[in-house]
């Protein structure tokens, strides 16, 4: 089913604040922020809030009523290979981040030792 067919949104973010899952009515995820600071932490801390705040969105929407909850007794559907992906994504791009933090505060000294 498309995202269309379930307009209604719901949200939550991880208790640190560094994480806001938005989903559908049917419970997948449509949108996620991640704050820049988080992604200069270990890739298990990032997956980790990154997990807690889609699951606590995926709450939210199945405990809600309407017409996206009637269509779909069992619950709104997690799409746990997308948020695998999205995880591993975003360790990967805060291993990049990193590394280019490493390289200009390299540069940085440098520069400062051929003062």
């Amino acid at each position: 089913m498309n995202a269309d067919a379930y307009p209604t949104r719901h949200s939550a973010t991880s208790a640190d604040g560094r994480v806001r899952a938005v989903v559908d009515g049917s419970g997948r995820l449509v949108d996620l922020t991640v704050s820049d600071d988080l992604l200069h932490r270990p890739p298990w801390t990032v997956a980790a809030t990154v997990l807690e705040a889609v699951t606590a969105a995926h709450d939210v929407a199945t405990a809600s009523t309407g017409p996206a909850a009637e269509a779909n007794p069992d619950g709104p559907a997690l799409d746990l290979a997308w948020l695998t992906a999205a995880t591993q994504a975003a360790g990967i791009d805060a291993d990049r981040r990193v590394a280019q933090l490493h390289t200009t505060i390299d540069d940085l000294v440098q520069s400062w030792e051929r003062r």
